[in-house]
Order: C-alpha cells, then structure tokens, then sequence
C-alpha cells in the first residue's frame, strides 16, 4: 500500500555528561568500617576501601514532584566532597560475571549498614557479581544525636577517614552517579582492579529505597548511569530531593 506510512523511530535520549570524580585508594590507618564477618578470601573474593573525591551537583524541581514519578529537575548548585566506597570483588577475572552492584549504604542506625550485601551475599558470591557499598550520605560520616553506637567514619576512625567530606544529602544523588561514572570509565585507579564491567545496577533497602526511588524519578533521566535498579523494601513515598 502506496499509502502506509513507516513510523519514525523515536530519537535517541540526550544525556548530560557526568562529573568524573578522582579515586585513591583509602589510607591504611587503622580499622576499617566494613562490618565484616566472613573470610572473603576463603570465597576467592577479595575486599578494598576507596575514597571518591569531586565536585557535586544538588537538584532542583521544574514541576510539582508528583506520585507519578514524572519528575522534572534541572542541576542547581555545586559542593566539593570527598566519601568513600567499601568494594567486594571475585580476586579473578574468570570467577566475575561482569555485573557490578552499587548499594547506597543505609544510615536508619546512625552510620553506614549493608542491608543488600547482608540478604544477598551468598548469591553475589556465587554467580561472581562485584559489590561496591557507598557512603551517600552525611549521617554516615557526621553520625547524629540518638545513634545506637557511634560507628559513623569520623566517630569510628576519625585518623582513617579525616579526610572524607560531605556536603550535605542534597549533593548524595550526584555523588552516587559518580560512583557509577567511575566504575563505567575506569581513571588512573580502578574501582574494579581491572575487571571488565558489562553492567552496573543501583541497589538500596529500606531507608535507601527512599533515597533510590527519588534518584530514578529525578536524576536518571538526567544522566542514565546505571542500567538497572534494586529497590527494596520501601514504603509509598520517598525521599527530599534537597535538604538544608
């Protein structure tokens, strides 16, 4: 038929570009804050602990932030930070099957926990997936009044992690975009010590899936950094896009 049209395709999304952030590994002073209760070794895993240092962006709303998650934010002002992510790997290539997890570490207690890696570890080692564990947030390095323990970095080991600086939660959705630009487009020191990465999923639990339900309303539109998302856990609404 002469007169059947062929559908255009729809145009491929423009991104932004992410800040590519600088990596060093962690100072070796002290005790490490992992919560470790396992021989990694003994599972052909290996553990390292990196500080991630650059300039974030904060966000905010064009339109009303509705329950749809159609949200609408543009980039707004920027803060020099500096955190830190926990990695777990396979100690070869041929045991890693090429997925990387990033977790936005929790802070219901007053300091960082792993909730994915603690449901999920006997899974991640098994098929060979890399974790990496992400200090997004300030209650993390800061602690806060009525903490169970005072087990935030700088109450923790405050010689190790002197030099971690956070801006405040409003820069955490940026920060973690970070953490996936690093692992995507590996710089001069590799989350991932060399291992090729094929995907790079986004997970949170509980207080985080607040926080990861607004970081895929608001800002993966924005810039697609990871390929997919785990999101457990969580209640009907979720988190501040910025806070004070």
């Amino acid at each position: 038929d002469r007169n059947t049209s062929i559908p255009t395709p729809d145009p491929e999304p423009e991104y932004l570009p992410i800040n590519q952030p600088e990596v060093a590994l962690a100072p070796d002073i002290g005790t490490i804050l992992d919560f470790g209760i396992f021989d990694l070794a003994a599972e052909g895993f290996e553990q390292q602990e990196y500080f991630l240092s650059g300039t974030a962006t904060a966000f905010v709303n064009l339109n009303e932030l509705q329950r749809d998650g159609f949200w609408e934010v543009e980039p707004a002002e920027e803060a020099d930070y500096t955190t830190r992510v926990l990695v777990r790997r396979p100690t070869t290539a041929a045991a890693f099957n090429g997925t990387v997890i990033v977790e936005w570490m929790n802070v219901s207690a007053g300091f960082d926990t792993t909730p994915v890696w603690d449901n999920t570890h006997v899974e991640i080692i098994r098929q060979g997936y890399a974790w990496m564990g992400v200090t997004a947030q300030l209650v993390g390095v800061e602690g806060r009044e009525g903490s169970i323990v005072p087990f935030h970095l700088k109450g923790f080991n405050p010689e190790r992690y002197a030099d971690i600086n956070h801006p405040g939660d409003s820069f955490s959705y940026d920060m973690f975009s970070q953490v996936a630009q690093a692992v995507s487009e590996p710089g001069d020191v590799d989350l991932l010590a060399g291992l090729s990465v094929e995907h790079v999923i986004g997970a949170g639990q509980s207080q985080s899936a607040f926080r990861l339900t607004s970081y895929v309303n608001a800002v993966h539109p924005l810039y697609n950094p990871f390929d997919g998302y785990m999101i457990l856990s969580r209640g009907e609404y979720s988190a501040a896009l910025a806070t004070e």
